[in-house]
């Protein structure tokens, strides 16, 4: 259930709700070991409901889809695109849920963004966001 947390096993989890449907769609918040991880995934822009959820946290690091991984504006409504990517940092920035420090990794990146790897690192990295890959490891 949305917004209602749970163990699995040693780490704690609590369930957001994404705006992605049809049907029920979660990001999670994960804490283990005296840290707290965003796991955003099949994003879109969250409902009010969500931003109140989350606002509490403080987050150790963040991984956060960005499906559109590319110059362009225009809004997917349920996947993210660079610039929605940046907006959902902003907020979560605002709400006191990250800092400067607090690494920002964006994964679960199509190709419909039309960059090449080293592309997309260049328009990413002056916003301190790291593009993910397969096999990154992140120790926070």
């Amino acid at each position: 259930m949305p917004f209602q947390g749970f163990r699995a096993g040693e780490l704690d989890v609590f369930p957001l709700l994404a705006n992605h449907g049809p049907g029920i769609v979660f990001n999670y918040v994960v804490q283990y070991n005296g840290r707290t991880v965003l796991l955003g995934w099949d994003t879109g822009w969250w409902s009010d409901i969500t931003w109140d959820a989350v606002a509490p946290f403080q987050f150790d690091a963040v991984f956060m889809e960005c499906t559109s991984l590319g110059p362009s504006e225009k809004d997917l409504g349920t996947h993210l695109t660079f610039a929605t990517l940046l907006r959902m940092k902003a907020r979560l920035s605002e709400l006191g849920c990250i800092t400067d420090n607090t690494p920002y990794v964006t994964m679960h990146i199509g190709d419909n963004g039309g960059l090449t790897y080293a592309e997309a690192c260049e328009l990413a990295e002056p916003h301190d966001v790291t593009v993910g890959y397969d096999g990154l490891w992140l120790v926070v």
